[in-house]
């Protein structure tokens, strides 16, 4: 008896995606895009924020830690050269009249400037270098870092001294603005003693 062979054609279909499936993953891609997008985009304005907000803290601590040490030791109208932070900072070569670790106090109480030399006027914040050196002092020449306006020095904030306008008397208060977003800043009254931050970036 003959044998019969019958061979089966197999048909293999192509894999792949069809025109309408990739149609429908391009638009969930767009969607995501949309959706996601201005979130990472906050991302860094958030991350921003939260520096300088925690830069203020620790800003706000030092110059309550330094009020503190003034009220122990003086506690009467102003103060020169009293020592604050003894032992733990080093001289900063750049800024040679800073005497590490000491603060000058104004009438008021609150800590104005780190100026090694005898001031033969009033002692108060007057000043953009002062707030450079009482920024040195407080966060004892480590970063964050600061420097002044139109300084080639690049530093993470820039020390402006606020004016104030239709008075005799210094308005006292520095303004400190993140370089990378300027919008952003801790201000620091050193009449009253407040610390504040602007972290508002439509302004």
């Amino acid at each position: 008896m003959k044998k019969t062979h019958i061979y089966r054609q197999t048909h293999t279909r192509a894999q792949g995606f069809t025109l309408i499936e990739l149609v429908v993953v391009i638009i969930i891609l767009g969607i995501l895009a949309v959706v996601a997008a201005p979130k990472m985009l906050n991302l860094q304005d958030d991350a921003n924020i939260a520096s300088v907000q925690g830069t203020a803290g620790a800003f706000k601590a030092g110059v309550n830690l330094a009020r503190a040490v003034y009220l122990v030791k003086d506690g009467d109208g102003e103060a020169e050269d009293l020592p604050v932070f003894i032992g733990t900072q080093n001289n900063n070569p750049a800024y040679p009249y800073e005497k590490p670790g000491h603060l000058d106090f104004n009438k008021y109480g609150w800590p104005v400037q780190n100026y090694m030399y005898e001031d033969t006027t009033i002692v108060q914040l007057d000043n953009a270098a002062d707030c450079v050196s009482l920024w040195h002092t407080l966060f004892a020449n480590e970063e964050p870092t600061v420097s002044e306006a139109g300084q080639d020095e690049v530093t993470d904030y820039i020390a402006h001294y606020t004016r104030q306008t239709g008075s005799t008397e210094a308005s006292q208060e520095c303004r400190y603005d993140l370089r990378r977003e300027p919008k952003l800043s801790i201000s620091y009254n050193a009449i009253t003693g407040q610390v504040s931050t602007d972290t508002d970036l439509s302004s």
